[in-house]
């Protein structure tokens, strides 16, 4: 089945701690390319002292934080040399030229049979990729351009589970995003992070065209031609040659693009993948009014030696298209859409604490898993993990401008939330559900054939757990969220039923709450605060099996209107009132 994304990103990365601007002296500055004088974006920035670094951004400018002025800067980018940049009292902002690799042998073009050994680095460096596992930080970036104005920004932290030179896995952290309206729509990336994780490096993916490095030697003779470009020492002195392959078939179904090879150990260093009006592409339209043409894609990734394997280090993803809207239509418009995506690997000594909340596995848009959790505020102010910093701060002024929609504000009052943005989990809160606010194509049960009653609903609520240390401060954070993806409701639906879904809510709320007051003296002592948000799930299914079960769906009057009190005791709401549900009523 084809999978319904109406943008996808990847991404960039290279091997920093974190950075706490704190008392840390703040450096800016630009990334140049000393030959073309045309700025290098996702350059490895980084200060041993304070052991803060970062990666510049698409247009090669960065924001660093440093002990004081006499620190120095390290500067790396594949095919570039190195560069130590001493810090100066007198500055603090640096324009930074990188000077490509000397090259020891000029470009030639070598023609079969003397191309051989080419293709067969090709094959020994898929012979020897590491299928080591691994487990890091990751910090993913997403901003969209319609006509140069920006129209999207996803920020995200993950734990990346690392297999040799792939991500296996991500398990999100935290997320935010905003959107700006183009027209009268909005564009949103939906599963960028599925997509990094489908697109590998030596295997064949049908959502992307082919590259040399999934097949064969004789298969990668017929479909790639391969010429040594250039060939250059690394600081380490070890050779590395630079392969230029294009494509036999040029129609759109193939990458053409550049790879960097350590020809002594058989490791592939960095790759790139270009392609031009793709016509094997993973992008769909959102509706079927919508068309998508002219899409062109550039995709890098990046590997770092990790006791002597290569692990993946960095991907970033640039891709353009033209989406026409609403075809045939009154609204109909013509967008030109560019993206750019980073994802990055800063930390493989310490991992985050994955909030606690089951996602049900076909719950795969990024959208949708951000916006189950309740924004933290707290996380994003006092993090000091990584992030692409610009030097005008622009991503902080994206989320805070009065146009843009954001996980921020989207259960507020706002217009757009119910044509625009349809999040199928729904938070707590003094408003009323309604079933059918939360059935829809989210559904994932199905009713079974059997005459009990009890098969035909399920209703599912989560306690979403959270806890961050920074600054020697711990926040920890919780809310009750129904999850539409495990609930289904195939009966009559009343104000009756629509009251007994919400009493059921509440009973989840107020548990909550006094949840979240025996846990705050409990400072950072995770385990005791798991062993209570354990104690806390087992006891919640206790009691909603008692709720069911006396109140059946409402129907013995008795005890809906006792819990219904309870629900007025401790969290203040009367649903019998708001659902016009009188003494001795039934409606």
């Amino acid at each position: 089945m084809k999978i319904f994304w109406t943008f996808i990103f990847i991404c960039h990365s290279l091997a920093v701690i974190g950075q706490n601007p704190g008392s840390l002296i703040e450096i800016q500055g630009r990334i140049i390319n000393m030959e073309t004088k045309e700025p290098i974006p996702y350059v490895s920035i980084f200060n041993y002292k304070s052991q803060n670094g970062t990666i510049s951004d698409i247009k090669g400018n960065f924001k660093v934080f440093v002990h004081n002025v006499k620190d120095t800067l390290y500067v790396s980018c594949i095919g570039f040399k190195k560069q130590f940049i001493p810090l100066s009292e007198m500055k603090n902002y640096y324009t930074i030229y990188l000077e490509q690799n000397i090259q020891l042998l000029d470009a030639v073009t070598i023609t079969a049979p003397d191309d051989s050994y080419l293709y067969d680095l090709l094959v020994d460096c898929r012979k020897n990729s590491s299928t080591e596992s691994k487990t890091a930080k990751a910090y993913f970036e997403i901003k969209s351009y319609a006509s140069d104005k920006q129209i999207e920004l996803l920020e995200a932290f993950y734990n990346a589970e690392l297999k040799g030179s792939d991500v296996s896995e991500l398990e999100l952290k935290a997320g935010r995003f905003a959107l700006k309206k183009t027209g009268n729509r909005f564009f949103t990336s939906m599963e960028s992070s599925r997509a990094i994780i489908m697109n590998k490096l030596f295997a064949a993916n049908e959502y992307f065209p082919l590259s040399p490095l999934e097949f064969s030697k004789s298969k990668i003779k017929k479909k790639f031609l391969l010429r040594l470009e250039k060939k250059y020492l690394e600081n380490t002195f070890d050779s590395v040659y630079v392969l230029r392959y294009t494509p036999k078939d040029t129609s759109g179904v193939s990458f053409s693009g550049r790879i960097w090879i350590n020809p002594q150990n058989k490791h592939l260093l960095k790759a790139t993948f270009d392609c031009i009006n793709c016509k094997v592409t993973p992008f769909i339209p959102l509706f079927n009014t919508d068309r998508l043409s002219n899409i062109n894609l550039n995709i890098t990734k990046t590997y770092k030696e990790i006791n002597n394997k290569m692990s993946f280090n960095h991907i970033d993803f640039t891709y353009q298209f033209d989406y026409d809207s609403r075809i045939g239509n009154e609204n109909e418009a013509k967008y030109r859409i560019m993206t750019n995506a980073v994802l990055h690997i800063y930390d493989y000594e310490n991992k985050f604490f994955i909030p606690k909340f089951s996602f049900d596995e076909k719950c795969v848009r990024d959208y949708y898993k951000i916006d189950a959790m309740p924004y933290n505020d707290f996380f994003w102010k006092n993090k000091n993990e990584f992030e692409i910093i610009d030097h005008d701060n622009q991503n902080e002024l994206f989320y805070i401008e009065n146009e843009a929609l954001s996980n921020k504000n989207l259960f507020s009052d706002n217009q757009y939330f119910k044509k625009v943005y349809e999040s199928p989990f729904i938070t707590w809160s003094r408003k009323r559900v309604l079933i059918k606010d939360i059935t829809g194509d989210t559904l994932t049960n199905n009713p079974t054939n059997s005459g009990f009653i009890a098969d035909k609903y399920k209703l599912s609520v989560k306690i979403f757990l959270d806890i961050n240390t920074y600054s020697d401060s711990t926040n920890v954070l919780t809310s009750a969220v129904f999850d539409p993806w495990e609930t289904y409701f195939h009966l009559p639906v009343t104000n009756t039923t629509n009251c007994f879904l919400n009493i059921y809510f509440d009973i989840c709320e107020y548990q909550r709450r006094k949840f979240e007051k025996e846990v705050q003296p409990l400072g950072n002592n995770k385990d005791e605060i798991l062993r209570k948000y354990d104690a806390l799930n087992v006891y919640l299914e206790k009691l909603k099996n008692q709720y069911l079960t006396e109140v059946d769906r409402g129907s013995n009057r008795k005890e809906f209107e006792k819990w219904n009190q309870y629900v007025v005791d401790n969290i203040g709401i009367n649903n019998f009132r708001l659902f016009n549900l009188t003494e001795g009523g039934n409606n």
